[in-house]
């Protein structure tokens, strides 16, 4: 700027600033350089341009291969892995400058001592700014090294400087990121059902699964895994310490059993009925809100369904998976009088059985079944079948490691004094 303050043509305009700390260069924060935040620059934002998933089962005869991918783009984050990374000059991205073979400048130190690990900063210092006497505002640490006023700082110096916490540039650890990874792929075989036959059971089926595999695409610097997001929300941007990125390999059998039929010439006199409700039954799309379990985090989806008719409950069965932490349903009349049907308050996998009612339960017709199901997606819980965590799904494969929020209902039609009747 001129004396009065205007904005002046300058081959130095828009280089980065920088200042000297007794004889060693740093870069000027912005938010110390201007005079108030609202002149600060703004970096980017920090929600994803797109962010979404993409499940495929494909079968042929008794063969089914299941893919998974998931995929985001855009939206900054901030690394405190490329930070320490960086400070410490441990990373690939920080090879430049070590030594002449990665690009070093020679010089001297004031010791006497001469070294090939030299770095030129790229800006130029700020106004005031005084080394020996000497003014150097507005010239390039470059002119200012080729002058004799200043030495190159070493590669050590350069790192620490621009990315400690005391005098670090945070920019410099942000970046727009965006990845497409191959979460889950699977193949599952049928087997003989006269070999099933032979075990007691209706089918059998194995299969081998792999999740986590690869990113098709990663932008992260250095290659950093990008799933060590510290939050789950979509304009989560602050990405910890990165764990390794941990591909694991698995087996799977699942079993289908029989039951035993029994026929008689009389008729029955009432039809003993079961639906299924949640995931893969009636309501499914109804969950709320959509079932979809992020990482790092605990989440409840609920359901409410309404029965058309009067019900007497023999067993109630809930189903989850390895998430799986608190289980509840109940019944709300159109009286608004509310019917416990069941409540596990500490789930465990094991736990998905029917559970026999002391005696009959009426259900009126016109009632509202409600389902709770809390999951926790978190390193805290050692069912966890994924480490680190990772989105989970209810799919059509609906392996352990996928998850399940159903509850199925046996009943019969009600018929007067159906609740005095005791099942024990």
């Amino acid at each position: 700027m001129d004396a009065k303050g205007n904005p002046t043509d300058s081959q130095v305009n828009g280089k980065k600033v920088s200042f000297l700390s007794g004889a060693s260069t740093l870069y000027e924060r912005t938010v110390n350089y201007k005079e108030g935040l609202d002149k600060a620059p703004v970096l980017g934002s920090i929600h994803p341009k797109f962010l979404g998933n993409w499940h495929n089962t494909f079968n042929y005869k008794t063969l089914q291969l299941v893919v998974a991918l998931a995929a985001k783009f855009g939206g900054m984050v901030y690394s405190s892995t490329k930070d320490f990374g960086s400070w410490t000059g441990t990373l690939k991205s920080t090879l430049p400058g070590q030594s002449e073979e990665f690009g070093g400048v020679e010089f001297t130190t004031a010791a006497g001592v001469k070294r090939n690990d030299g770095v030129i900063y790229d800006g130029v210092y700020k106004q005031g700014t005084v080394i020996n006497n000497v003014d150097i505002s507005g010239m390039s640490h470059q002119e200012a090294v080729d002058a004799g006023y200043l030495r190159p700082a070493s590669a050590l110096a350069y790192y620490a400087n621009s990315h400690s916490w005391f005098s670090g540039i945070r920019e410099r650890s942000m970046y727009e990121s965006s990845w497409i990874s191959v979460q889950q792929v699977s193949l599952n075989y049928d087997l003989l059902a006269n070999f099933a036959k032979r075990l007691k059971m209706n089918g059998l089926r194995v299969g081998v699964y792999a999740n986590d595999l690869f990113f098709l695409y990663n932008n992260a610097p250095d290659n950093f895994n990008p799933y060590s997001i510290n939050d789950s929300n979509s304009g989560a941007m602050n990405k910890g310490s990165a764990m390794p990125y941990i591909r694991r390999f698995g087996f799977t059998r699942n079993r289908t059993m029989g039951v035993n039929l029994y026929f008689k010439k009389k008729p029955a006199k009432r039809p003993v009925r079961i639906i299924s409700l949640g995931s893969g039954g009636i309501g499914e799309k109804d969950i709320y809100p959509r079932f979809v379990i992020p990482p790092n985090q605990v989440s409840t989806f609920s359901l409410k369904i309404r029965t058309p008719e009067d019900q007497s409950l023999l067993y109630a069965w809930p189903h989850m998976h390895y998430l799986g932490k608190n289980f509840r349903a109940f019944g709300v009349t159109a009286k608004n009088d509310t019917i416990p049907l069941i409540h596990i308050p500490d789930w465990s996998f094991e736990w998905q059985e029917m559970y026999r009612m002391k005696k009959l339960v009426r259900i009126p017709a016109g009632s509202t079944i409600n389902v709770v199901g809390t999951y926790d997606n978190t390193t805290s819980n050692p069912q966890n079948p994924n480490s680190p965590p990772k989105y989970v799904y209810s799919t059509n494969n609906m392996a352990p490691t996928d998850e399940m929020l159903t509850f199925l209902l046996i009943y019969a039609p009600y018929q007067e004094g159906d609740e005095n009747i005791s099942l024990e």
